[in-house]
């Protein structure tokens, strides 16, 4: 179906964009339900607003579905952009309306007019060739004849409800001019004698009128022709008059959406290469308002290549046959500062099928950029998380059968990345021994009674590299309103390594069994791997702790990405109100930021790293513990925490330490069934060693004693007993190695504590980690400050392969007060301190292509001993674990990715401060606390 293209910017705006506000509207949602639909279209199609309102129109206009309006507003739903079409009536065959269609935020706008009487007055007025123009120009409004010699005045019937005048009885011209308002007669006088003096014929003028039939004043447009003797004196004037009072207040309402969405509409001729826009197409480009600027002026704001790429992007849709095409480019202002714009046009051609103009819209889309940008950079520091920690992410969609697979699912099943995946070939790849325990656990996940947590493991053959691995998977479903479950989400991680530990473990067991204790270098030997399979598995089992915390990790990503997305959506649905737009682009900065913590905190999860034990706060320790598990667990598990005030530190492994928590946590969840209350419990114990209900190996001593208490079903006093041996368990097969109990047995005895179990059937378990107090305080870093007024101004070479990083990180140097020297690599550093660039600090990013930060650092020391650095990483690799070696013996401080640029600045200052009290006592002065700096 053809539409009629809009002629000018005014046309595209007031007509496409705002027709809505006439007596005839509608508005439909993206489903085609009436959402609007006021009292003119109740009057028209005798449908009353409230039972059209919710239905879909095809219902509604009946005849409607199959018709031509189904197909023009389908299309314009489609391409998002104004159309009108002027046909015969769907519902009322005999009358002849006009569509007009834009888009909305709720869908589709939908005004109409009934075009029947101009259809009918066209061919009343044939007879007349003045009056048949006269009538094509009008459009249907008011039409008059004054015989300028009787002085005589016709209006029609349209032109007497304009000027609010009783048809019945004759129009005068002393009558029409003196309801001219007064501050317009003058002119309007003047411009008729002038017209009756001169030879033209044609005649428009624009005046106020105060309507006789209810005193209001109205806008007209008076449209005239003369008609004249042979000897040139007018005898008569034949025209039409318009009441254009709406279109004058849609355009002050245009004008004030198009200044507020920092929008601009225009009209290009391309034969004159000439532009006629709104005012605000200026601005848009960084022009005043009412400034004219030339063809040039405006193209030197295209940054380069960016004009050339907008023709391209019209040839390209030309090509295909397409009018209309969008894109987005970037246009460069006075103050130095880039705005994103994007275009979307549409394309008129002549006779020859050249292009002769081009209508279209422009919109400021610098913010949603910008959000966009913050939104990449949480997803990469989600996919570096992800594949530091090795977790794999699937997408399920039970009604289509599709599935989406991230690249580390792929490689699991052994299949290449780029091949398309379906429910088939999870199914195919699948252990035949395993194939009914996945089965039955999917069939619980999507069942809207059960709702089941998806949580198995199982063994998958390697389609293409025939590989048989174990495959510990967990995802949750996602249910609609009508409790049909639409989505399956989840995380998948590879336990090969895990199952290989168990069975060489139990290998190993079995054997020590059979050792007889005269074989004493046996036993030692049997021992020795038995140690190494253990600390394999404990590796493993730490995995498997952080693929139960990958799918709350995952929900709290999804929560992040949900933030910023939407928030930036509506930054560009509402860019000109300034207080929304800034409370908005807060709540995507919030949502960044808790992005980056769960970035730290699944990276800390994933270390491979030895731990020592050091002094940990226990109120700071359980409360990052229950923000993890709260989204872990499940929404039937509450996690709640009983802290006693002003606890001491205590001294243990806190790594090894979470891990045990985490488990206690995931071993309280399973006896709940998923539904119930888990308490963590902390408070301080002086055992003197005679106390009852106590642990038995514990000796004397001042502990801290952290509780995992929940409201399950409790163990009798047989399985109590054996809860903490090793191997045993009373899941089902497959469900549990046995050795989550005695491993946190093991690490509280290890830390010169101890572990003790309370419980009974019916009232739920409780596990107590007695754990020895610190005999240290938390060391606290003193903060240091940026260079005090008066001090040499310290010189930062700033070294990051990533521009934004590098960027960003400079910037937070320099408002701290020093000078930065960036560089994008290695090889540009060296180049700069071998021109002998002034340098007292270096600042290096870890992972960077070619030579990295740390064989940066070793070179540049090389060549200025005794410099300070500081290495910067967010990955936790062997890279990172030999730069913590060297952190530690003190060659550099190395800090982990995302850092506040404060902290940064501190630590440059530190270090600065350190270098110089070293030159000092190098030189023989001593630095004390009241030593002057000079």
């Amino acid at each position: 179906m053809s539409t009629k293209p809009v002629s000018s910017w005014h046309d595209l705006a007031s007509e496409a964009l705002f027709q809505a506000l006439g007596d005839n509207a509608y508005e439909l949602d993206r489903e085609f339900r009436f959402v609007t639909f006021n009292a003119g279209c109740a009057a028209y199609y005798g449908t009353p607003t409230e039972a059209a309102l919710g239905r879909p129109i095809w219902d509604v206009m009946q005849g409607s579905r199959g018709s031509w309006l189904e197909v023009f507003l389908r299309e314009a739903m489609v391409t998002r952009r104004p159309a009108r079409v002027e046909r015969h009536g769907v519902v009322r065959p005999d009358r002849w309306v006009e569509v007009t269609a834009f888009p909305t935020s709720r869908g589709l706008g939908v005004a109409f007019r009934d075009r029947t009487t101009e259809h009918q007055a066209v061919e009343a007025l044939r007879e007349s060739e003045a009056r048949l123009r006269l009538a094509q120009q009008a459009g249907g409004v008011g039409t008059w004849e004054w015989d300028v010699a009787t002085g005589a005045l016709r209006w029609s019937e349209e032109c007497h409800r304009i000027h609010g005048t009783d048809p019945s009885r004759p129009a005068t011209v002393e009558a029409w001019r003196g309801g001219i308002h007064p501050e317009d007669q003058p002119r309007v006088q003047a411009e008729l004698a002038a017209l009756l003096a001169s030879m033209r014929t044609g005649w428009e003028v624009e005046f106020r009128y105060r309507r006789q039939s209810d005193g209001t004043v109205r806008w007209i447009v008076g449209r005239g022709e003369v008609v004249r003797d042979a000897g040139g004196r007018p005898l008569r004037m034949l025209g039409v008059s318009l009441d254009v009072t709406e279109r004058r207040a849609v355009q002050a309402r245009l004008r004030l959406a198009l200044e507020a969405g920092r929008m601009a509409v225009f009209e290009l001729d391309v034969a004159k290469d000439e532009v006629i826009g709104s005012p605000e197409l200026n601005q848009l480009f960084g022009f005043p308002p009412h400034a004219e600027p030339t063809r040039e002026e405006r193209r030197a704001r295209y940054l380069p290549g960016e004009r050339e790429r907008l023709l391209r992007s019209g040839r390209e849709a030309l090509a295909l046959g397409e009018r209309f095409f969008e894109a987005e480019f970037r246009c460069a202002w006075p103050d130095g500062s880039v705005r994103w714009l994007l275009l979307r046009a549409e394309m008129a051609s002549g006779a020859d099928g050249r292009v002769t103009r081009v209508l279209g819209v422009l919109v400021d889309v610098t913010d949603r950029k910008a959000a966009e940008a913050a939104l990449g950079e949480s997803d990469e520091r989600l996919r570096l998380a992800t594949e530091a920690a090795e977790v794999g992410f699937w997408d399920l969609d039970p009604v289509a059968g599709t599935l989406v697979w991230s690249p580390r699912v792929y490689a699991i099943f052994g299949i290449t990345p780029v091949t398309p995946v379906g429910r088939a070939d999870l199914l195919g790849a699948l252990h035949p021994e395993d194939r009914a325990v996945v089965q039955a656990a999917y069939a619980a996940a999507v069942d809207p009674a059960q709702r089941a947590l998806y949580a198995v493991e199982y063994r998958v053959l390697g389609k293409e590299d025939g590989t048989v691995r174990w495959v510990a998977s967990t995802g949750r479903g996602l249910f609609d309103k009508a409790g049909r479950c639409i989505r399956l989400i989840g995380t998948a991680i590879d336990v090969t390594a895990r199952k290989q530990a168990e069975a060489v473990l139990a290998q190993r067991e079995a054997e020590l069994r059979r050792l007889n204790e005269t074989l004493e270098h046996r036993v030692v030997e049997a021992v020795a791997a038995r140690e190494e399979a253990q600390a394999r598995l404990a590796h493993a089992q730490r995995m498997e702790a952080l693929g139960q915390l990958a799918g709350g990790i995952a929900h709290d990503f999804n929560n992040v990405l949900q933030a910023v997305q939407g928030g930036a959506r509506l930054i560009e649905a509402a860019p000109g109100e300034a207080p929304r737009v800034l409370r908005l682009a807060r709540m995507v900065a919030d949502a960044a930021k808790r992005g980056a913590t769960v970035t730290r905190r699944l990276l800390a999860f994933s270390r491979r790293a030895e731990l020592r034990a050091e002094p940990t706060d226990v109120a700071d320790l359980l409360t990052a513990i229950q923000e993890v598990l709260a989204h872990t667990l499940g929404a039937g598990i509450r996690i709640e925490l009983a802290i006693e005030p002003r606890l001491p530190p205590l001294f243990a492994d806190k790594g090894q330490l979470e891990t045990a928590l985490v488990n206690l946590a995931a071993n309280a969840r399973d006896a709940m069934a998923g539904q119930g209350v888990i308490t963590l419990v902390a408070a301080a114990a002086l055992y003197a060693g005679d106390e009852p209900e106590r642990p038995s190996r514990l000796g004397p001593g001042a502990y801290v004693r952290l509780c995992v208490r929940d409201t399950g079903e409790g163990m009798t006093p047989e399985v109590l007993a054996r809860a903490s041996e090793p191997f045993f368990t009373t899941k089902p097969e497959g469900k549990g190695t046995g050795l989550g109990l005695a491993m946190a047995r093991g690490f509280a005895e290890q830390s010169g504590g101890a572990l003790h179990m309370e419980s009974a059937p019916g009232r739920g378990t409780t596990v107590s980690l007695w754990l020895p107090v610190a005999d240290a305080e938390i060391p606290v870093t003193a903060p240091a400050g940026a260079p005090l007024a008066g001090e040499r101004i310290a010189r930062v070479l700033l070294v990051d392969d990533e521009a934004v990083v590098r960027d960003i990180t400079a910037e937070g140097l320099r408002v701290a007060g020093y000078v930065v020297r960036p560089a994008a690599n290695a090889a540009e550093v060296l180049a700069l301190l071998d021109a002998g660039e002034a340098v007292d600090i270096l600042v290096s990013d870890l992972s960077m292509p070619g030579i990295d930060g740390l064989a940066l650092v070793r070179e540049v020391q090389r060549r200025r001993p005794g410099l300070p650095a500081i290495l910067l990483t967010g990955f936790v690799t062997d890279a990172a674990e030999l730069a913590m070696g060297g952190a530690l013996s003190g060659a550099f401080s190395l800090l982990r990715k995302p850092v506040e640029p404060a902290f940064l600045a501190e630590r440059v200052a530190v270090l600065l401060e350190g270098r110089e009290a070293e030159d000092w006592r190098r030189a023989g002065i001593g630095v004390g606390k009241n030593s002057d700096r000079r």
